[in-house]
């Protein structure tokens, strides 16, 4: 199977390339409490941005010497309010529940492009900005800084039009000057539905018993780090999955859909059955995002018109021996991911086919976890999908909670499985590939 591929020409990132397809549809940011409520902002059309800003390949590939660290201060047109336009090339949603058409996103300090980016700051972590050195240009370079990685963002502001342009390698996310929100554009259009989970443990106290077991070549101490992980993050409770019958629905699908070892079920796959193999457990995703129709059918969906619905610590039941499963808590995936680094080669090295592969110390460190969890390195470089997959990235359902897709990641491909419910069970219908990176 050939593999799909955009090179490049913008700046070398180091980050989060985002799955799937991309179509313009509105949501909205979950935190808007601290917005004042103003006139809503009418939208410019597609063709403003296709004009106004350059494309991917009209950045030059600059290094880390050619810039320089500045702050916020000596940029004042970046304050503000800025609303969300458009995305484009690759579906953030699922992955990126924050970073949706419509988003309000307000700048205070350097530590708020995090909002912006959409990029959750690991626990002790630290963010500088950047310019180029002796240019009179307003692209701007962030750095998020931690003690094992660098993860780089840049930022193209255009004073003149008051618009932003961020990127990630051929993605782009557009901005303009916002002056207000309209209550449609409000926390009621995304709904977070939390637990009672407690963490037992830091990002830091895991990061260092990581890091001892690996300066010691221990797998013993690997093996307790593992087997306390499975003995601490349990799965949630009934109460709460059956708290209503659409957290029921959410979870009895994912129960019928979720085996990583036999993901031919679901489609054909560049790997196969092999993808997950050879791992002592598997990693459940945390976090599910479904949307609930207002129609029976399930065909067509106006995410600007649709609740979307947020399930954080999931901690879903699967048909898989308890003893090999492992719940992805928000403080194990930022100690895994700090563990790891973002040391890698291209994509495209070798090979404009070839995807980027972990080198150097990160190359040393997933070897050393591999064999435990089925990590998989990011197409694009610099990133992990700790997850183990199938992984859902979106549920939709129509409003009688008897149909159903899931739109998902395998790999680095991707596909839809549509489900039907027969009585009490759900059953999975049909799922194929749909895409591929």
């Amino acid at each position: 199977m050939k593999r799909k591929y955009t090179k490049s020409g913008l700046i070398l990132i180091i980050g989060i390339i985002l799955s799937g397809l991309v179509s313009c549809e509105n949501e909205t940011v979950a935190d808007m409490q601290s917005l004042p409520e103003l006139p809503l902002l009418d939208d410019p059309s597609p063709d403003y941005f296709d004009e106004d800003f350059p494309d991917c390949s009209d950045f030059p590939d600059y290094s880390d010497e050619d810039f320089e660290e500045v702050s916020l201060a000596d940029f004042p047109n970046l304050y503000g309010i800025w609303k969300l336009f458009c995305i484009s090339e690759y579906d953030i949603r699922g992955r990126h529940p924050d970073l949706n058409n419509g988003a309000f996103l307000e700048i205070k300090s350097v530590d708020d492009f995090n909002r912006i980016f959409n990029y959750r700051l690991i626990e002790g972590g630290k963010i500088r900005l950047y310019k180029l050195k002796d240019e009179k240009t307003n692209l701007l370079r962030m750095a998020m800084i931690y003690e094992f990685s660098i993860d780089k963002r840049d930022i193209y502001l255009n004073s003149e039009n008051d618009t932003l342009c961020l990127s990630y390698g051929c993605s782009k996310f557009y901005y303009t000057r916002a002056t207000g929100y309209s209550k449609e554009d409000s926390l009621e259009m995304n709904i977070t539905i939390k637990d009672l989970y407690e963490p037992a443990y830091t990002t830091n106290q895991l990061s260092e018993k990581l890091e001892a077991a690996y300066l010691n070549l221990s797998t013993g101490k690997l093996d307790d780090f593992f087997d306390d992980w499975n003995k601490t993050v349990k799965q949630n409770s009934n109460e709460f999955i059956y708290k209503n019958d659409t957290v029921k629905a959410v979870y009895d699908i994912y129960k019928v859909f979720y085996n990583p070892l036999d993901v031919l079920k679901l489609g054909d796959w560049e790997w196969g059955n092999s993808l997950n193999s050879d791992c002592k457990y598997v990693a459940v995703q945390n976090k599910m995002f479904y949307y609930i129709l207002p129609d029976i059918n399930i065909d067509n969906i106006s995410y600007l018109e649709t609740k979307r619905y947020y399930i954080d610590n999931f901690r879903p039941s699967v048909n898989l021996n308890s003893d090999k499963v492992l719940y992805l808590a928000d403080e194990y995936n930022e100690s895994i991911n700090i563990f790891l680094g973002s040391e890698s080669i291209e994509a495209g090295v070798g090979g404009i086919m070839n995807p980027s592969r972990p080198k150097g110390e990160s190359e040393k460190r997933y070897n050393f976890l591999r064999q435990y969890i089925p990590i998989l390195h990011g197409h694009w470089g610099g990133y992990w999908h700790i997850e183990t997959h199938p992984e859902i990235e979106r549920l939709v359902f129509n409003y009688k909670l008897d149909k159903a897709t899931a739109y998902f990641r395998v790999g680095y491909m991707g596909g839809e499985a549509t489900f039907s419910k027969d009585g009490n069970k759900w059953i999975l219908e049909d799922s194929r590939a749909t895409w591929i990176e």
